[in-house]
């Protein structure tokens, strides 16, 4: 909130960073600092599956979704209240993107309904991947339906495969629960919060 975070995976000082939270001037990964025991599992979508949409209110606390390669995971949510606050999050879309196209599980279809149910100006997003080519048409895609760049996360892993988790308890916190070896093309540098300009970002300015 808002910006491009690209992790340096032999970094000694890691991050934080929430739907509700900048990240923070390191350049480490960011690593979920939660106990994430019981939380909704969404896997990543395929011929026949479908995202998560609903109340955050609904949720054990928080989602995960795990084996997150090529893919990129998208999710949008609306904050309901003060943030900080509890119960402060209202609807949320969660997809685990395979590719990080949106072709399978009908992902485009759940996101119309999704869309036409929230106030867009009041929705934070996040786009998290490992690579940065599997992120761009996924923050092309919310930018171009109206969700406010000032406030869209994009997280970078680096990393060849990670899981995820996040909570939507305060501060819609977010981050890696696992990682492998870094791929073998690293991205960057610069490393850590390269900017906050998601243009600049797109026009591989950074």
């Amino acid at each position: 909130m808002p910006g491009v975070y690209r992790a340096e995976r032999h970094a000694v000082l890691g991050g934080r960073a929430g739907l509700a939270l900048p990240f923070t001037p390191t350049q480490g990964p960011i690593v979920f600092s939660r106990d994430h025991t019981g939380y909704l599992d969404s896997p990543m979508l395929m011929p026949g599956g479908v995202p998560w949409v609903g109340q955050a209110s609904t949720l054990p606390g928080g989602i995960k979704s795990s084996g997150v390669d090529d893919c990129a995971i998208v999710c949008v949510a609306e904050l309901a209240g003060t943030i900080g606050a509890g119960s402060s999050w209202g609807r949320v879309f969660f997809a685990h993107l395979a590719g990080g196209g949106w072709i399978f599980g009908d992902p485009e279809r759940y996101f119309a309904s999704f869309t036409s149910r929230v106030d867009r100006t009041r929705c934070y997003s996040l786009v998290y991947a490992n690579r940065e080519s599997s992120a761009r048409e996924s923050v092309q895609k919310l930018l171009g339906d109206g969700f406010p760049a000032n406030k869209l996360s994009i997280y970078i892993s680096n990393a060849h495969t990670t899981h995820f988790a996040m909570e939507f308890q305060v501060m819609g916190e977010f981050g890696e629960t696992f990682s492998d070896e870094p791929g073998s093309v690293i991205a960057g540098p610069p490393y850590g919060p390269v900017t906050t300009d998601i243009s600049r970002w797109l026009s591989q300015d950074v």
